[in-house]
């Protein structure tokens, strides 16, 4: 989105941390617009007025203090009637305000640099984000199947070494039954070391880096999916995808067609699919039909969750879902 301005919500209390951020959106190459830029003797309202109805996009930086402010509730309000892009930059743990809850967000609250970065990708493209954490699972998946690699490589030498042996120093009534034997001895002997290794460090990660490796036809397959099962104790719910297509998750492990897949897809999920956190999202719960944040509850990137229930809302893009996680 070339040449978008972009305008700056906040409470002055919070100037000196939104000063700084802003300084990193210009050097980035972004055009900023905020209050510093109205000039002395003109009508407040009306410049502001002006510069959200000319902005492309607006952030609102949230906090106590602009949660409390009447002004930035004034200017988010005005940039929803004018249907303007709206995202809210969380610089503080607290609630979002009710007509910003299906906004995609950014937390500054963790890792600020990161989040910096995260920002400017979607400020300069759209879909910035969901490329920038595609090609990081891509490298992710690409490392996992170099690994596998090198463990097929060692049974392929070993298969090779066992057919020399086979057609130069066996007769010609021998069969290929004990190359075959061999190959699925040992195929079965690394399975089973590897599964060792996974039950030993007994965690989420552990047991879904063994389906990634091994695949959904391993005899370990369903023992390691339970296992994951069981360390998501906690419930809430989070956005999958946000009303401007943007998606938050994807599905990794999943039952489509009477079978499972391993891939990187992102279909509307159904109940039980394994998804995989593309950024930083809160955990929500409902309280008489609205969502509220849970205090501390957040799911983070690359985290792995299970969906329990699948939610629409309609003339809505927007999918949001109840998911089973571990802390």
């Amino acid at each position: 989105m070339p040449n978008q301005t972009i305008f700056i919500s906040y409470a002055h209390a919070n100037s000196e941390e939104v000063l700084d951020i802003i300084k990193k959106l210009t050097d980035a190459g972004l055009t900023i617009w905020y209050d510093a830029f109205i000039k002395p003797g003109s009508d407040w309202d009306t410049s502001i007025e002006n510069a959200i109805k000319s902005a492309d996009v607006v952030l609102v930086f949230l906090s106590k203090a602009a949660n409390d402010s009447k002004n930035v509730k004034q200017e988010y309000s005005f940039a929803i009637d004018q249907h303007k892009t709206i995202i809210p930059i969380f610089i503080e743990s607290v609630e979002a305000p009710f007509r910003l809850r299906l906004n995609q967000s950014f937390y500054f609250t963790e890792n600020k640099n990161l989040a910096v970065q995260n920002l400017i990708l979607r400020l300069q493209s759209p879909d910035g984000i969901y490329k920038a954490k595609q090609a990081s699972a891509l490298s992710k998946l690409i490392s996992k199947l170099k690994a596998s690699i090198r463990y097929v490589v060692g049974v392929l030498v070993l298969f090779l070494l066992l057919v020399i042996y086979l057609v130069f120093f066996t007769d010609d009534t021998a069969t290929d039954e004990p190359t075959q034997s061999a190959e699925t001895t040992q195929t079965e002997e690394l399975a089973t070391e590897n599964w060792e290794t996974t039950t030993s460090e007994d965690t989420v990660d552990a047991y879904y880096d063994y389906i990634i490796n091994h695949g959904v036809s391993d005899v370990h397959f369903e023992a390691a999916l339970d296992s994951i099962n069981l360390f998501f104790t906690h419930e809430g719910y989070v956005e999958y995808r946000n009303q401007n297509d943007v998606f938050s998750f994807y599905r990794a492990v999943f039952w489509e067609d009477n079978q499972y897949f391993i891939s990187e897809d992102y279909k509307k999920p159904e109940e039980g699919d394994l998804l995989v956190a593309l950024n930083s999202k809160n955990v929500y719960m409902v309280v008489d039909g609205q969502y509220v944040t849970v205090h501390d509850e957040i799911i983070s990137v690359d985290q792995i969750v299970r969906v329990v229930e699948v939610l629409k809302y309609i003339n809505s893009a927007a999918i949001w879902l109840k998911v089973a996680y571990a802390k």
